[in-house]
């Protein structure tokens, strides 16, 4: 499970998704993105990020393009970069002990992504591992 500490809460579609701050490194508020027809969603294409092609996966999947581009949050995916779409970039907040709730195995299956979920005020965040990412690439 990761680690207590400073999560960047981002909201994509009605879900909170939380990113373990220390992995994060940049929110691209007007990305280029451009698409790659060979791809299938999760995939929504590629964005040039100081000087380096980094994938950009949209996890609300195969939902029609937005008038304004949406954010992308770029995250450190083991030794990759990967951006992911989100519809905001939120609070930072920290969690504490004791927060963590365990995922209920027929969701755990469906969001493989996720590593588990805690409670924040009246919220349910889905703790993303970034290292899971690559994966919905292939």
């Amino acid at each position: 499970m990761a680690g207590d500490g400073k999560w960047l809460v981002c909201r994509v579609g009605e879900t909170l998704y939380g990113l373990d701050l220390a992995r994060v490194r940049e929110i691209v508020y007007r990305p280029k993105v451009t698409g790659l027809p060979t791809f299938r969603p999760p995939v929504a294409g590629m964005m040039d990020w100081l000087g380096r092609q980094v994938t950009v996966l949209d996890l609300q999947g195969d939902v029609p393009a937005a008038a304004e581009p949406r954010p992308v949050v770029v995250v450190d995916s083991g030794p990759d970069r990967l951006g992911l779409v989100v519809d905001q970039a939120g609070e930072i907040i920290t969690r504490q002990s004791g927060q963590h709730l365990e995922l209920d195995p027929l969701l755990a299956e469906r969001l493989p992504e996720v590593e588990s979920a805690f409670e924040y005020g009246q919220e349910m965040i889905f703790v993303l591992d970034t290292s899971r990412l690559t994966a919905l690439v292939s």
